[in-house]
């Protein structure tokens, strides 16, 4: 087997651990019902996180047909499970830990931790530009992290309610375009 078939199994534990905090956590918060008080923005964000979990484990799969990552070692392997961390870290930071009968607001989650689970999104977009370039494929990289990378600095610094479900939206949307532009151009 080589360095990669290694890799695959390793990420792919990350990425599933991730997917299993965010959706034990919000599993609990549906048990809660009254409890909580729902946010889109937080929602929005939240289902961003999931999709990109799916997005890096689908594009580890197509990336390892690509004939330029046999040579590139650990320096071709590294920035995967770089992003896989990241995105568990966004995972972990963007799951609310409250007590049972305390009531919580999601929305207020968000503006009181946005800054450390977006910050770990912008270190995973910047990741994939850097991906992106080592495997030579940096439009269909760039095209989907930068904006990423602004949105997310959008939502970090300003706390107008409005700007936030703007920024996350078009976020999720923009995210959502580019994989599915992504995936018809590999399957062609």
């Amino acid at each position: 087997m080589d360095l990669f078939g290694y890799a695959i199994p390793l990420v792919s534990v990350l990425l599933a651990l991730g997917l299993a905090r965010v959706l034990e956590s919000h599993a609990n918060l549906l048990k809660r019902q009254g409890d909580v008080a729902w946010s889109p923005t937080y929602l929005i964000w939240l289902i961003l996180i999931v999709a990109l979990h799916i997005d890096l484990w689908v594009t580890l799969w197509i990336a390892h047909t690509l004939p330029n990552l046999d040579s590139g070692g650990w320096g071709t392997v590294s920035p995967f499970l770089f992003q896989a961390v990241c995105l568990f870290y966004a995972a972990v930071l963007s799951t609310p830990h409250a007590k049972e009968g305390e009531p919580l607001d999601l929305w207020q989650f968000h503006i009181d931790n946005r800054k450390r689970y977006l910050t770990a999104l912008i270190v995973y977009a910047a990741a994939g530009i850097g991906l992106g370039l080592l495997v030579q494929l940096p439009t269909q990289v760039t095209s989907a992290s930068v904006p990423m990378v602004g949105l997310a600095l959008v939502a970090i610094f300003v706390s107008n309610r409005w700007v936030q479900l703007g920024a996350a939206g078009a976020t999720l949307i923009w995210t959502a375009v580019h994989f599915a532009k992504y995936l018809s151009d590999f399957m062609s």
